[in-house]
């Protein structure tokens, strides 16, 4: 057997909170592993959210070229969500490349991988996924890691009244993960492995306080979840040898919540939608609305051509759009009385706004929202319509950050600056010996010494 790689996901995982883990030895294997290779800030894609990222983390693309914008999308000229999935992928997966070459995968609970399909070794998807029976390739997978207690997703329940229980799940989550990828990852023959730990982001979007104040109740708990964490990395990477590649990898941020900002309260109230928060579906929207958004902060100029009932022209479309992006951008939050204003006073909501084509690129560019909006650390952009409010909170705690996500590898790369997601798979690749810089939009980041590499076609 040659070299292998092996990628252990963290989803959520701030590099921040890992080298503070790390330096407190709540986190002792990866404290080690840091000592060793190298750690640097990783930038998600735009939106900041998993099936976009962990997407762009399969293919080495932009979202324009592999179609994956958001958990939620709507079928051209329609009003109708559907769930981008595997089959919505339109680019080339890691495992595609790895087949080219002759190498085996092992793909373990990689969001956006459902429904499973064939492929040159293993493939168990991650979520969403909403049949158990059709996340498992071999079939006959299902069986197996039913009997040990594997289970897709963490089922939260109501954290506010039974934190304890939530964290039970969390732990017993893990811990069937953690049986199955050991089962699999000593069994299977593979080359390229993944395994994706999701537990940490379901616990910071509804623990985080707790995980950043040490005077919280739970503060104690939700570290000896971590430590857990860091038992199954060092559980699943005790099977590799020193000469294996090895890397972490987290999708995006995190940060605690100071407000949750609808935008589409924030645009009915500006004129610009027409859709009540008492109508049925998204298919009310009338001729009257400008713009409307889809989580988290994509906004769609309701264009004529585009959407069934859309009536805003073109050259229409082009001054609206920038219009928006000004009076978004102006946007302040004013800690005192919880609310927005547009006068200055206050923190700024968004990091950034982005037109569609300063962002993206590729042939899929038609389907991206017009407007792109990046919170500020702090706030969570929502696109809930069923909302009146502008304003407020519910029971998370914590919100995707675009930056400060995990690139570590254990060996050296070429660059101490904030890494791109779409840089991942072609320095993955890289360390198995094999170059497909021409199909990717990243690039190899590994020092030029440190591998040496074959190019493919």
């Amino acid at each position: 057997m040659g070299k292998r790689c092996l990628v252990i996901g963290i989803d959520g995982l701030p590099k921040t909170l890992l080298e503070q883990l790390a330096a407190q030895e709540v986190m002792p294997f990866c404290a080690r592993l840091l000592r060793q290779g190298t750690l640097v800030s990783l930038r998600a894609p735009v939106p900041e959210v998993s099936s976009t990222s962990w997407a762009t983390f399969l293919t080495g693309v932009n979202p324009a070229r592999h179609g994956i914008y958001g958990f939620i999308d709507l079928k051209p000229f329609s009003y109708q969500f559907f769930f981008p999935n595997l089959k919505h992928l339109e680019s080339p997966v890691l495992w595609d490349f790895a087949t080219r070459a002759g190498l085996k995968t092992l793909c373990l609970n990689v969001p956006t991988t459902y429904p499973a399909r064939p492929l040159n070794g293993v493939l168990i998807s991650g979520f969403p996924a909403p049949d158990y029976r059709k996340c498992f390739f071999p079939s006959e997978l299902a069986e197996e890691l039913s009997a040990l207690g594997y289970v897709l997703d963490v089922e939260v329940g109501d954290v506010a009244s039974d934190p304890q229980g939530f964290l039970l799940r969390i732990e017993q989550s893990l811990d069937a993960r953690l049986r199955a990828f050991t089962y699999l990852l000593e069994r299977e023959d593979w080359d390229l492995g993944i395994a994706v730990l999701t537990e940490t982001d379901r616990l910071q979007h509804f623990l985080w306080n707790a995980l950043a104040e040490p005077s919280h109740p739970l503060h104690a708990r939700v570290l000896d979840i971590y430590r857990r964490v860091d038992q199954c990395v060092a559980a699943i990477a005790a099977g590799i040898k020193e000469s294996d590649a090895l890397f972490l990898v987290s999708d995006h941020g995190f940060a605690g919540i100071k407000a949750q900002v609808y935008l589409n309260a924030w645009l009915r109230r500006g004129g610009y939608l027409s859709l009540s928060p008492d109508a049925e579906n998204f298919a009310c929207i009338d001729a009257e609305t400008k713009a409307f958004a889809l989580d988290p902060g994509r906004i769609y100029i309701h264009r004529a051509g585009r959407f069934p009932k859309g009536a805003v022209s073109e050259s229409e479309a082009e001054d609206l759009r920038r219009k928006l992006r000004l009076e978004l951008s102006a946007l302040r939050w004013d800690a005192q009385t919880g609310e927005l204003s547009a006068n200055g006073q206050g923190e700024p909501i968004l990091q950034d706004i982005f037109l569609k084509e300063e962002i993206y690129t590729g042939a899929l560019l038609q389907s991206a929202a017009d407007l792109i909006a990046v919170p500020a650390t702090g706030f969570n952009l929502r696109g809930a319509w069923k909302h009146s409010a502008i304003v407020g909170s519910d029971s998370m705690t914590g919100a995707h950050t675009r930056g400060n996500a995990v690139f570590y590898y254990r060996g050296a790369l070429s660059t101490q600056a904030e890494a791109e997601m779409q840089d991942v798979a072609p320095t993955m690749l890289a360390t198995l010996g094999i170059d497909y810089s021409v199909e990717f939009d990243g690039h190899n980041l590994t020092a030029p010494a440190d591998v040496e590499t074959v190019t493919l076609t």
